[in-house]
């Protein structure tokens, strides 16, 4: 069954680009233009998810996100200017992104509360953890959609190649021997249909502008791999 997400703001343009690459991962969408007719929407429909543009928080109302909560469950998301973030923080919303984030990475986000949600139905209490996105240095990774973004350059990954780049991102700068990343993995049981070296290869080729001379998966010989979420020739 498809996802159903409100986004609710007064720059129409700026929702549709949203509502786009809401629709690239399968969601199903609707826009308010206001908070009257948010809350009517609300009331007619069921949505999984809202998007909240707090950008034009004189007409929506800081207490939106609030609002929402108190009458329904469901996540929100809410977009703010970056000099609004702080003097904002506690509007109410499960998540508060910079206005200035990448569509995409935005859905993503929003994807991950949906699924943090229907999975425990406690993601208020755990919305830095589950299979958030992670961004670290030139990283951006979306564990639901098994994709990376490494400066601008977006890449698709397998299963098994989204959990091992999720465990170094999660691990960076530490030394991770063979034996602890394989057993790491033995979860996804898929140690016997492949080498360690093997998948860390195929990661290179994804992550790495020259697999020949990793500067993100580096080897530490006989012992294993420190990963390092910043290229430093750049």
């Amino acid at each position: 069954m498809k996802k159903n997400v409100l986004l609710t703001g007064q720059d129409a343009g700026r929702l549709e680009i949203y509502a786009r690459q809401a629709r690239l991962s399968a969601l199903e969408t609707a826009l308010a233009g206001s908070r009257s007719q948010m809350l009517e929407l609300l009331s007619q429909g069921a949505f999984h998810l809202v998007i909240l543009d707090l950008a034009s928080a004189p007409a929506l109302g800081t207490d939106c996100a609030a609002e929402i909560r108190q009458a329904s469950p469901i996540p929100v998301l809410a977009l703010m200017e970056r000099r609004a973030l702080r003097r904002e923080a506690d509007c109410g919303a499960d998540l508060i992104l910079p206005l200035d984030r990448p569509a995409n990475r935005v859905i993503s986000y929003g994807v991950s509360l949906i699924h943090q949600y229907e999975s425990d139905g406690d993601y208020w209490e755990d919305s830095s953890g589950g299979k958030f996105p992670i961004e670290q240095g030139d990283f951006f990774l979306d564990q639901w959609g098994h994709w990376a973004e490494v400066r601008q350059k977006t890449v698709r990954l397998t299963a098994v190649q989204c959990h091992l780049l999720a465990y170094f991102l999660q691990n960076q700068h530490r030394l991770l021997t063979h034996q602890e990343l394989s057993s790491m993995l033995w979860c996804l049981d898929a140690t016997s249909c492949w080498s360690m070296e093997r998948l860390i290869w195929e990661l290179r080729q994804k992550v790495e502008d020259d697999p020949e001379e990793p500067v993100y998966i580096r080897s530490v010989p006989d012992m294993g791999y420190r990963f390092f979420a910043e290229n430093p020739q750049c």
